[in-house]
């Protein structure tokens, strides 16, 4: 499997979580993707409750499937979350939306941990915009606040009843528009956009809690992610799956298993594995010795294609290691 070259990668970047941002749908003007994108890349840094331990997010706008199958070689290459921003203004737009939305999400089904939804264009419970709310936005360019005690995520409905909140005469609407009432609603979307899943906001300058969404959002990410960590410390040697780059799948079909050096391979790179998962969850200290241990089970058996994937990640630590000493010492 081909890997496409990102060049804008830096050696910082094994220690950071891959979230992927879209626009998506076909009614958000570049301009407002493009506001939200300068406010969501600029929480790169979040502070993890209760935990000593900061999560480093490196968000990218496009990134290839391709590259995304590396990260079992290498955890920074795959895409823990996703950020789809889109607009709508009624219930028709929403599930429109939220389709194209789902469709992202099943590309990197393998990989994501947590995904979020951000809705521009209706009221902060899902409801649309009054008609005068809309007005307003004409004049002003911008909507104008609605005041609601709800935090900004969706309740426990399905999208159809969360926008099913609109006045009886735009109900009567929908209802004589053999168009709109044609179009079977899925019961499939009822669990999938409930909880914190969907956002919406008026407009992008009525959004002041975008960024503590985020934080929210990452810190889940976070924690998932350190529970997999947990998970693979504690793993059984005679459980142990040889963890593979792409191409080399192919070349271990109908291989013997039950070999000392296989057994090695299975241990070192599942060492490997579990150092850059430490790398991410910023545990240098141990991400060090997990590094160290690999490299000298994998020397051994000649793996020199995972011994140099950890060459890498020891930049990142040099470079964490001069920076705290600098900023402690210097």
């Amino acid at each position: 499997m081909s890997l496409i070259i990102d060049y804008g990668q830096l050696a910082e970047d094994h220690q950071s979580l891959l979230v992927l941002v879209n626009q998506t749908g076909t009614l958000l003007n570049n301009k407002t993707f493009n506001r939200a994108w300068e406010r969501i890349h600029k929480c790169n840094c979040i502070g993890i409750p209760g935990q000593k331990r900061k999560a480093w997010v490196r968000y990218k706008r496009f990134y290839p499937k391709e590259n995304n199958e590396w990260g079992d070689f290498q955890a920074h290459r795959k895409v823990l979350g996703l950020v789809s921003v889109g607009e709508c203004s009624n219930i028709q737009e929403f599930e429109d939306l939220f389709d194209c939305y789902k469709k992202v999400k099943e590309e990197y089904s393998d990989t994501l941990f947590n995904s979020r939804l951000i809705i521009f264009g209706m009221n902060r419970d899902g409801s649309p915009l009054s008609e005068e709310d809309k007005r307003n936005f004409l004049k002003s360019g911008k909507t104008s606040p609605v005041h609601s005690e709800d935090s900004g995520v969706t309740s426990d409905l399905s999208p159809t009843e969360v926008c099913g909140e609109v006045d009886s005469t735009k109900d009567n609407k929908i209802q004589n528009d053999p168009e709109i009432s044609g179009r079977p609603h899925s019961n499939s979307l009822t669990k999938e956009s409930t909880g914190a899943e969907v956002v919406f906001f008026p407009c992008i300058d009525e959004c002041p809690d975008l960024e503590e969404k985020l934080k929210e959002f990452i810190s889940s990410i976070f924690f998932v992610l350190d529970g997999k960590r947990l998970d693979r410390s504690f793993e059984r040697a005679d459980r142990m799956q040889l963890i593979c780059a792409p191409f080399e799948k192919k070349d271990y079909v109908g291989l013997d298993t039950d070999t000392k050096s296989f057994r090695k391979k299975c241990q070192g790179r599942l060492r490997k594995h579990l150092a850059d998962l430490c790398l991410q969850a910023g545990i240098s200290g141990e991400a060090i010795l997990h590094y160290e241990t690999a490299i000298d089970i994998l020397k051994p058996v000649n793996d020199w294609l995972w011994i140099g994937g950890k060459l890498k990640p020891n930049k990142t630590l040099g470079s964490k290691a001069f920076t705290h000493f600098k900023k402690n010492y210097l």
